[in-house]
């Protein structure tokens, strides 16, 4: 039986002055692949969120496999390439032998750079569970797959693999012991020109084994559920996801669209026990220029002039609406972030999450930016330049330097 050790890096293992900011979960990803190939008779010695070298050599013992990507959610905090590159480097210092598998979402972009500048290593690059275990020598006829994402998986998932204690939680997970994760939907089918998930198939997680994952959450006392979902409530059977929740007792929270709430769907959330929301500001609803350049969904420029009415709606139903907005875009300036923030505080919006605009190598951002010669492709990227938020990622905005923007993360 080969032994396998799975790792998610985590941004301390090369940004030890800039992390208080970023907070961890378990991996919903990482539990998939583990319960897969303990299934297909391979044997996990640990899921590792790794912070430091140290911890690295203290696992290699009799290790035959090592996977390693990006399997979090929050890239756009800390570029995973730089992560994925320095476990490469320590592996090689190591001398490991065995065979690294770079997985995740992220893998594809960075494959030939990964692959290129690590000499002794055997290294394959797999961006789905199906591309996991042909690199394992497993056959198509061993599992199923439902399409190239990784997420989500059509088998039920091992809830050992998603339990880790020493993880801080997240900003919808303060409490992350009684508070577990799913995903229903993966991918996205809008065109915001700042995200990589833009235009990405959808696929969904078969109802059979999502009620299955509620039922067995329920069981071992997970009383909390954040969906990670891209727009929580596309799905087909959000009404039977809904109606079970509210038979299990289940509270949660969801990522979704403001174009999808209106009174009918927020019913539906208040009735399967829906805590809060978090949806994608982005900028303000009066900033126009703003608007275009993030290539902003004609639907959410249309609902946030209703904002107002939809806080009201959802104060009636007690279900709090947390507002993401991104800031570091070339215009910014102080008074601008400021106007921002304070025109969706006079609307009512009580809890603000503010996020930096990364130029994420596959975004239509990041493609515009190189063709306008305003950053360099990827391959050219200086970590050592780029140590402040957003941690590894070269920052476009005219009037804020890296510090300033820091500064607006932290409050």
């Amino acid at each position: 039986m080969k032994n396998v050790l799975l790792i998610q890096p985590l941004p301390s293992l090369i940004y030890k002055n800039n992390t208080e900011l970023y907070s961890e979960f378990d991996s919903f990803g990482l539990a998939i692949i583990a319960t897969f190939l303990e299934k297909n008779n391979f044997n996990i010695t640990n899921i590792l969120y790794l912070s430091s070298e140290k911890e690295l050599e203290k696992e290699l013992v009799n290790i035959d496999i090592i996977i390693i990507g990006d399997f979090r959610y929050y890239s756009y905090f800390c570029n995973p390439y730089f992560l994925i590159q320095q476990c490469l480097v320590s592996l090689e210092k190591f001398n490991f032998s065995g065979k690294v598998i770079i997985g995740g979402r992220h893998s594809d972009f960075f494959s030939e750079t990964i692959k290129g500048n690590q000499n002794r290593l055997k290294i394959y690059i797999a961006s789905s569970v199906e591309s996991i275990g042909k690199s394992l020598g497993l056959k198509s006829s061993d599992f199923l797959i439902l399409g190239k994402n990784t997420l989500p998986c059509p088998y039920p998932i091992n809830l050992k693999f998603l339990n880790n204690d020493k993880l801080t939680g997240s900003i919808s997970r303060p409490n992350r012991l009684n508070i577990a994760q799913i995903i229903i939907d993966s991918g996205c089918k809008f065109n915001c020109s700042f995200c990589e998930k833009a235009r990405s198939d959808i696929q969904s997680f078969p109802i059979r084994y999502l009620l299955k994952l509620l039922e067995d959450y329920a069981t071992i006392g997970k009383n909390y559920l954040i969906f990670w979902d891209e727009v929580f409530g596309k799905s087909k059977n959000t009404d039977s996801i809904l109606n079970l929740l509210k038979e299990l007792n289940l509270s949660f929270t969801c990522n979704t669209r403001l174009d999808s709430l209106n009174i009918e769907f927020i019913t539906k959330l208040a009735i399967g026990n829906c805590k809060s929301i978090l949806i994608g500001l982005e900028v303000g609803g009066n900033e126009n220029d703003a608007q275009n350049y993030l290539k902003i969904d004609y639907r959410k420029k249309k609902y946030l002039e209703k904002l107002e009415s939809i806080i009201s709606l959802l104060n009636e139903f007690n279900i709090d609406l947390i507002g993401s907005l991104i800031i570091g875009l070339p215009n910014d300036t102080e008074e601008i972030i400021s106007n921002r923030i304070l025109h969706y505080s006079n609307l009512g919006l009580k809890k603000i999450y503010i996020r930096p605009l990364v130029v994420f190598p596959g975004s239509a951002i990041y493609l515009e930016s190189i063709a306008k010669n305003i950053i360099k492709p990827y391959e050219e990227w200086n970590n050592t330049e780029l140590q402040t938020y957003p941690l590894g990622y070269p920052t476009i905005c005219r009037n804020l330097n890296r510090e300033d923007l820091s500064q607006w993360i932290k409050n």
